[in-house]
Order: structure tokens, then sequence, then C-alpha cells
């Protein structure tokens, strides 16, 4: 158990302040401190934190090691290892879009391997900024790992955020909103789909045209044509959606980053 005020006099470099909390580094350790003082919202992520801390051979996301109390033992946030990397989002700016597909279809097998542990994990805060990519051997950002996991939905704890792109995919369907493992790869192929054609704000501004002349250069995505008309003309319904691995080919990706893309159309 790590001391709260100790930790904000100690001068750490701030990586991260962000809405929800801030994020102070030393040279092996980061620590992430919760704003809110609700017990509400803190007992729930004091539970999943717990959880998240415990488990065993996981290797997918960034567990907790220590919590962090205030003199009034309130828990205020946790420690866990420093990441080197660069997330997601940050890899799309810095090395364009096919290093960000190969890195989103590294992360989808790493969801798929979450998904499938018995604690019943479901992310729900999927985003291109949660994703950090490591450095292989090839000097490559291929090795993903996941941030963030106290916001997951965790042994039926509840989810403590969802990202934009699932909200801005509901706000016009009829269907209520449901967190699920589902829902997870929604996300992913909602910002996959995003990214590809530059449509940030709406899946729903994307249209078939537009999609088939896409595929032309990216020949996968002809794997989800049917499934990408369903999401767009149907409102009610929301289908069983792959993980991104199951539908991209990188080496396909890795060819298009080497030919500088066949019409150079990104």
């Amino acid at each position: 158990m790590l001391d709260y005020d100790k930790i904000v006099k100690e001068k750490r470099i701030l990586n991260i302040d962000g809405l929800e909390s801030k994020i102070l580094c030393d040279q092996k350790y980061a620590y992430k401190l919760f704003y809110t003082i609700k017990r509400g919202v803190l007992n729930n992520k004091f539970y999943k934190v717990n959880i998240l801390s415990s488990l065993t051979n996981f290797t997918e996301g960034v567990q907790p090691i220590d919590n962090i109390m205030d003199n009034n033992c309130l828990f205020r946030g946790y420690s866990c290892e420093k990441i080197e990397g660069i997330t997601l989002a940050d890899l799309f700016l810095k090395r364009g879009l096919y290093d960000f597909i190969i890195g989103l279809i590294d992360s989808s097998q790493k969801l798929h391997a979450i998904h499938e542990r018995p604690e019943n994990i479901i992310l729900s805060d999927v985003h291109p900024r949660n994703i950090m990519l490591r450095l292989d051997a090839e000097n490559q950002y291929t090795n993903s790992i996941f941030l963030d996991l106290d916001n997951a939905k965790i042994d039926g704890l509840k989810n403590n955020y969802y990202s934009a792109a699932l909200y801005n995919f509901y706000r016009p369907r009829i269907k209520k909103m449901v967190i699920s493992k589902n829902s997870d790869r929604l996300t992913e192929l909602l910002y996959l789909l995003n990214y590809i054609f530059d449509e940030p704000e709406s899946l729903y501004q994307i249209d078939m045209y537009t999609f088939d002349k896409k595929a032309e250069e990216i020949n996968c995505l002809l794997n989800i044509r049917n499934l990408f008309r369903t999401l767009i003309d149907n409102i009610q319904t929301i289908p069983k959606i792959p993980y991104i691995y199951e539908i991209m080919n990188t080496e396909e990706i890795k060819s298009l980053k080497l030919e500088g893309g066949r019409k150079n159309v990104f």
C-alpha cells in the first residue's frame, strides 16, 4: 500500500493529466491518481483494481501493483509498471494508416485473449489512446497492451466509461447501448473504419460507393462488406462482430505499406 500524500508531494514527471485522473511517473513506475473522492466510484474501482492485480499469466493489459490510499484510508489510485511506447492514436499520426491497422490487428488478438479469461472482463472504453504499442525486434510497433483497465466491466462490477465511437454509433439507433464483449469488438471495428475512411465522427457518413472504392485498395475490407451494410442500414439490431484479426490480413497491410498504397490515396 502506498501513501497518497507522499506520492503527490514527490516531484515526479506529470505524464498525463486527464478528465478522470492524472498519471505521475518515475523511472520505473506509473501512479494513477483519481480526482474524485466519491466513495461509490472509488469503491467500484478499488474492487476491480484488486481483481486485476491478482490475475496470473496476464500480459494483455497493464496490471496494478499497489493501491494508493490517503490518510483517511480512502482508495485514491494505484501504481503499475511504466510502459514505454506509443499509443495507437499517436502511431497513426507518426507512421500513418498502415502501421495503425497492423497495431489494431495485434490489439484485437490481445482483446480476444482478455475476453477468454474467466473473470469476464469487458473493456468498454476501447480507444486508440488506451492501447499502447511497444517496439519489437524489427523496430516495428506491433506489441500492444491495453491501458486503464480500471474502467472495465469486471466480474459484474460496472464499467466507468465507454468510447466516443460507440456513443456516436448508438446515438441514432433504436436499441439502448449494451456493454458486452460484442460491443468491445464493435468499438475496434468502428475505429478501424473511422481511421480508414477519415470519418472520425460517424460511421453513417460512409456510403457503399465509398466503401467499395476503398476496398479496391484494401482488399480484406470485402470480408466485412455485408456486415458494414447491415451496420449502416439496420438501426434496430446489432449483429455479431468479428475480431479485427479475423477479417484483416497483416501481410496484405504490410505489402500495402511497402508499396506506399497502390494509388497513394492515404
